[in-house]
């Protein structure tokens, strides 16, 4: 998997790291092991706004939508964004009254629609559309601090790769313990390089839908 948000929509798909392959050089390791965490809690967080984002984009398999999520050139449409808004549409258009609200300094959405019991499939586009809102409010809590605690831990081991060899002869490694050590700390350093930018391109993913959300939400809304 790659890493960043995929063209045309506001995906993450953030890519699983290894951070802490050890190098057996205690100051090292105690670095890399600590920027382990931070680096899966920004997959988990990754992974479920991924999950989210594709059952909207499977939304083209419930009846209702088969044909609204069609584009010009008969191609299913995939733009999570285009998808908010068409469901916002149809439920703008069936007179539904929605109640959107998202507060910034609390980082909380209150999003809610009065669904009777027969529109079953404008229901269950609907639900989809507020497990992202829990999935988002999830990374825009979370993220902006991992982004710091990352930023001071890859600036902490910016210059271990050309300290390896002698740090490893320090800790008292030889033979292959020292050639492991400073091939595993290359590793660790290469993969650290990587965590800013999951981090920031989940958190950019995030943002993006969440600005989609609120303006369909809201001109919905105002439209009823």
């Amino acid at each position: 998997m790659g890493c960043g948000a995929s063209s045309g929509t506001s995906k993450s798909t953030v890519k699983k790291l290894t951070l802490n392959k050890p190098t057996k050089i205690p100051s090292f390791d105690e670095v890399f092991n600590a920027m382990q965490a931070p680096s899966d809690t920004v997959f988990t967080l990754g992974s479920n706004f991924d999950t989210v984002v594709e059952n909207l984009q499977a939304l083209p398999e419930i009846p209702l939508f088969k044909t609204k999520l069609k584009g010009a050139d008969g191609k299913i449409i995939k733009d999570p964004a285009k998808i908010v808004k068409v469901v916002f549409d149809d439920l703008r258009a069936a007179k539904i009254t929605i109640e959107f609200k998202y507060d910034a300094d609390s980082n909380t959405i209150k999003l809610e629609a009065k669904l009777d019991d027969s529109q079953v499939d404008l229901k269950k586009a609907f639900d989809m559309i507020k497990a992202i809102c829990d999935a988002i409010i999830e990374v825009v809590k979370a993220v902006p601090d991992l982004i710091k605690q990352v930023g001071d831990l890859v600036g902490k081991c910016a210059d271990f790769p050309e300290k390896a060899k002698g740090e490893a002869e320090g800790a008292g490694l030889g033979g292959m313990d020292a050639v492991k050590a400073v091939s595993n700390c290359a590793s660790n350093c290469k993969a650290s390089a990587e965590l800013p930018n999951n981090c920031k391109a989940l958190l950019d993913s995030a943002k993006a839908l969440l600005d989609a959300i609120k303006t369909a939400a809201t001109d919905a809304a105002g439209a009823v």
